[in-house]
Order: C-alpha cells, then structure tokens, then sequence
C-alpha cells in the first residue's frame, strides 16, 4: 500500500531518510522505462520493490534485514523511505508485544 491516510503517500525522498542506524523501509519505485515514478502516476505500469534496512556508516552502504550475511547491501537503489509502522500488537492498543508471540 503505497498511500498512507486520506490518499496522501507516507513515503518520502530519499534525500530525507536518516543514515543513524534507525531501522526503516525503503523502496524503489520504477516506471517501466526504469525512471522513478511521480507518486501521481498510474500504479499498474510501476515496478515497486520495498525492504527493511538501516544506513551503516561502516560500509557507507544500506544494509538489510535477511539471513543474507555474506552480502547485507540493499540490491537496489532506493527512491524513497518511511518509518516502520508499529507493531499489529501495538494497534490493538497493547503495550507488551512479546504476550502476542506465545
């Protein structure tokens, strides 16, 4: 779902994500010409890849989240970022997640 509340996208540039080591989703979002798209544009002709990841200065790189340890390098050039949602725990109005993992 690339838009948030209301019709308006949560995602944002790509220039604005933090590079701290905070824990965020990034995306590339390509028309099939492979150009970012405009957020406007018709969805069904867009290529969408999104993946959990945070910047990490060691390496001036994104690195993923996956069991991919030999390579940990985000495999695409992302366009844009949101911050993580919270939990579905969290929505239900509960405080202690770890009750909904038993």
């Amino acid at each position: 779902h690339l838009a948030g509340a209301k019709g308006r996208s949560m995602w944002r540039e790509i220039d604005s994500a933090p590079k701290d080591g905070t824990s965020i989703l990034l995306c590339c979002a390509i028309n099939a010409d492979g150009e970012p798209i405009d957020w406007r544009e018709d969805m069904e002709t867009a290529q969408v890849f999104v993946q959990v990841a945070a910047w990490w200065d060691g390496d001036d790189a994104w690195i993923v989240y996956c069991d991919q340890i030999a390579e940990p390098r985000l495999h695409f050039t992302p366009t844009h970022w949101m911050p993580l949602p919270p939990p579905p725990c969290a929505e239900r109005g509960r405080t202690d997640c770890s009750a909904a993992r038993r």
